[in-house]
């Protein structure tokens, strides 16, 4: 079937929880995987996280002391891990809109849709179809960098550029932990008056000053 919403089972979904607590129809949750890596500049290998974080995720306890309680096993809260989304060959905006596309699928299902990247640039695309079912959704960017750049490396659609594209439709943007940025990037912040705080550099700053 064209539209059957593949899944994995306990060998290779998240946490390798039983089908009862991991199939699509009784989970709450949905891990989508997405292995896209195009424009990276520094280092390689983004496109094998979700698998990483996949097999990882095998060996993490269940219990969660904060909430007190084992959510994953609770009826109606569990954890289903998708297959991953296939780009054949799509790069730039057309692999942003096949990203758009299933994640958007799947909030209209009434999940709650984890993305797995994957460089930073498919980040525009997960924000953008939550964004256009909760108007009133906020954006809470943890990284060293702004990510601002108009374009880079002549594509608008960078891992440099995301939250420039993310911008496009929404300037409710906070970033944090920022510590290295170009000046268009600075001059852009002050302009649409983000919420940006550099504690990455602050925290070097300080140490370099006290030693």
């Amino acid at each position: 079937m064209k539209n059957k919403i593949r899944y994995y089972t306990i060998k290779n979904n998240f946490l390798a929880i039983e089908k009862e607590f991991s199939d699509y129809k009784n989970s709450k949750i949905v891990l989508l995987p997405v292995p896209f890596e195009d424009t990276t500049s520094y280092g390689k290998g983004t496109a094998a996280g979700p698998k990483a974080i996949l097999d990882a995720s095998h060996y993490v306890e269940f219990f969660d002391e904060e909430l007190n309680r084992e959510l994953c096993f609770e009826k109606g809260n569990g954890i289903c891990s998708l297959h991953p989304v296939e780009f054949k060959g799509k790069k730039g905006k057309k692999a942003l809109d096949l990203i758009y596309e299933n994640v958007k699928k799947h909030i209209d299902n009434k999940k709650f849709v984890v993305t797995l990247g994957g460089e930073h640039s498919i980040s525009t695309a997960p924000v953008k179809a939550h964004y256009d079912s909760y108007k009133n959704l906020s954006v809470l960017h943890f990284d060293a960098h702004s990510d601002l750049r108009e374009e880079y490396e002549g594509s608008k659609y960078s891992h440099a550029s995301f939250a420039a594209r993310v911008a496009e439709f929404t300037t409710d943007i906070t970033q944090v932990g920022i510590r290295a940025q170009c000046k268009a990037e600075y001059d852009f912040i002050k302009e649409k008056k983000s919420k940006h705080f550099m504690l990455m550099r602050f925290a070097a700053e300080y140490t370099a000053l006290t030693g």
